[in-house]
């Protein structure tokens, strides 16, 4: 009897230290982001007498446990101190997965210390995150070379009137020890943003500026638009160019309630009705819409509103049961309107029909890969209007890629696509081909690129 005793006993303890170990290896971190390079142990992110403009990188070494895929995002604690951050890379990790991210941070435009925090957080995981401060000074100490910098890096110019000239002025700094030689102004569309006088064969000596002076033209449709100015030199810093972006949206005395697309249903005949609000601004008069054109291949006008002139007038469209299941342009509307004053202006609206089933991101580009270094982005499929499909097959066109079919049958299918090890250096073109078994979308195709280094 004690003997069976003593044995129970002894089964019991090792029962309970295999249930002890299964526990332990659970507790391990299911995921760790860890930064190897750092010569310290404390959480700190050292940046001490850093030249103006200049920026510094860390690397991110990311190991998932879990058996699904996990986003990583980064967020500054202090944007008065006027540092920039940003996280590129590996930002997406693959269920039990591994990769490597870099957090790129750009020094704040004036001299002296600086304090900041940076913190990195899982949106899957909502008590999971990695915070790091941040210590530095900024000093003003020459680069070596012929470095060349714009003040602001970038201009934003908001709110403009259809047809408006806006002044653009940047400043081209030489932060270096050797003079920049400007070779070259190239200008994304010279009828947009027009640089004043020919700077091509200035010399920027070191610690000397040179002012470019334009003016942005505005069209007349409404929108945001984007231009870029490159300047080539012979800066070290910028040997492609430096490139200076001008942004801003063009407005009209008559907009659109943000109305950008139309989704098509689920069920091709209850195709549904859309409603788009057309607004005067403050101070414009009163109008009607007389005519619509431009819609004749996809769409039905079924009202255009009031026959009194009002500030506001509803357009209601439905789509035809003959459109084509999605149209690869926007389809650009012409909008006649006859104000209360007796004016007529045709304002341009412009629409875009997303398919039934369609993939996010319609197309995939890598970017530059490291010959040998795994690298995977997902392809997210989903439906419109409760619509349930499923991804039978993904293949590669022309063998670039490993694809893998992920999840079941739903509203959502996910397509994980994987660079093929071995791909000799230079860029890779190919399509991903999805086979559903949806009788109206039965197969989506998704062009792929990759540049080996």
């Amino acid at each position: 009897m004690k003997k069976a005793l003593l044995a129970l006993v002894l089964v019991g303890a090792v029962t309970a230290g295999v249930i002890w170990q299964v526990r332990a290896k659970d507790k391990r971190p299911r995921l760790s982001v860890t930064i190897p390079l750092l010569p310290w142990p404390e959480p700190e992110l050292r940046m001490y007498d850093m030249r103006l403009g200049s920026q510094k990188s860390y690397m991110l070494e990311v190991r998932s446990r879990h058996d699904r895929a996990l986003d990583l995002e980064a967020e500054l604690g202090n944007t008065d101190t006027k540092l920039v951050m940003q996280l590129r890379g590996d930002t997406r990790i693959l269920p039990e997965g591994r990769g490597r991210a870099r957090l790129v941070l750009a020094v704040p435009p004036t001299l002296g210390a600086f304090e900041n925090t940076v913190t990195i957080r899982c949106p899957q995981l909502p008590d999971w995150k990695l915070e790091y401060k941040i210590l530095g000074s900024v000093v003003d100490k020459p680069f070596d070379g012929a470095y060349m910098f714009a003040r602001p890096a970038g201009v934003r110019i908001g709110a403009v009137e259809a047809g408006s000239h806006t002044p653009v002025v940047v400043a081209l700094v030489n932060r270096g020890t050797v003079a920049i030689e400007v070779r070259e102004v190239i200008v994304s569309d010279r009828d947009r943003l027009r640089v004043k006088g020919l700077i091509g064969g200035a010399v920027i000596v070191p610690g000397a500026e040179l002012q470019l002076d334009g003016v942005y033209v505005a069209g007349s449709e409404p929108g945001p638009f984007r231009e870029r100015v490159r300047v080539m030199s012979n800066a070290v810093n910028t040997p492609d160019g430096l490139d200076l972006i001008v942004t801003g949206e063009v407005v009209t005395p008559y907009s659109p309630a943000p109305l950008k697309f139309l989704q098509r249903s689920a069920y091709p005949h209850r195709e549904p009705r859309y409603q788009v609000r057309i607004h005067a601004r403050e101070g414009s008069a009163p109008f009607t819409v007389t005519d619509i054109s431009g819609h004749e291949s996809a769409l039905d006008v079924v009202d255009r509103g009031s026959d009194t002139p009002a500030d506001v007038q509803v357009v209601t469209f439905k789509l035809r049961r003959d459109a084509p299941p999605a149209l690869e342009r926007p389809l650009k509307l012409r909008v006649r309107l006859t104000l209360s004053v007796g004016y007529v202006v045709t304002w341009p609206m412009t629409l875009r029909i997303l398919p039934i089933i369609r993939p996010h991101p319609p197309r995939l580009n890598f970017g530059v890969v490291e010959q040998g270094t795994p690298k995977a982005i997902t392809i997210r499929l989903l439906a419109a209007g409760g619509r349930r499909f499923k991804a039978i097959s993904a293949s590669s066109q022309r063998g670039t890629v490993h694809t893998q079919v992920w999840g079941a049958a739903g509203m959502e299918q996910s397509i994980i696509v994987n660079v093929k090890p071995g791909l000799p250096g230079g860029p890779h073109s190919d399509v991903v081909i999805v086979k559903t078994d949806d009788k109206d979308v039965p197969e989506i195709r998704v062009p792929v690129s990759i540049q080996i280094r």
